[in-house]
């Protein structure tokens, strides 16, 4: 797989399309993390806790983001297209938290964002990136399906060659 990006330091370097694309799957999560986090916080306040979500670092902030990605994709029943070593949702909440306990510092800043970062390759080189703004969901479309869906499209084309050949007369 040919990385959708190169990254000068930790911050990645985009063509516009991929920036575009990478701004929308950012915004995105942030929309769905941000829903997630006001739960959490409604939560916390209707069982007497004190809740500040807007002062999470962060890192955090991206790595709970990729945990909710995950949790959406798995609902979406796309976790069994995904490479082996993307790892679920529960998988990465537990990391996630374990990495608070033992290593907090690693999360102040966008650096520790690991998930965050595969997830955004992952999404820039395996899925349709027009996707969510048509279907509202993200469709995978990678290398090893290629094959597939050109004979899919053939077999489309093939069977409603009549309907194409009257559209193109007319």
């Amino acid at each position: 797989m040919v990385s959708a990006c190169r990254y000068n330091n930790t911050l990645p370097i985009f063509e516009p399309a991929m920036a575009s694309a990478a701004a929308s799957f950012a915004e995105r999560q942030a929309v769905a993390a941000g829903a997630c986090l006001r739960e959490i916080e409604r939560h916390a306040i209707a069982n007497g806790l004190s809740v500040d979500v807007s002062r999470l670092p962060a890192g955090f902030l991206l790595e709970f983001a990729a945990v909710v990605q995950l949790s959406i994709w798995e609902g979406n029943g796309l976790t069994d297209f995904l490479p082996a070593d993307v790892p679920t949702s529960p998988a990465a909440e537990a990391e996630l938290f374990r990495r608070v306990r033992e290593q907090p510092q690693q999360l102040q800043s966008i650096s520790g964002a690991l998930l965050s970062r595969r997830l955004l390759d992952l999404w820039l080189d395996q899925m349709c990136w027009s996707a969510p703004q048509y279907c509202h969901a993200d469709v995978i479309v990678s290398d090893a399906d290629e094959d597939m869906l050109v004979e899919a499209v053939a077999q489309l084309l093939w069977t409603h060659r009549g309907e194409i050949n009257r559209l193109l007369e007319g």
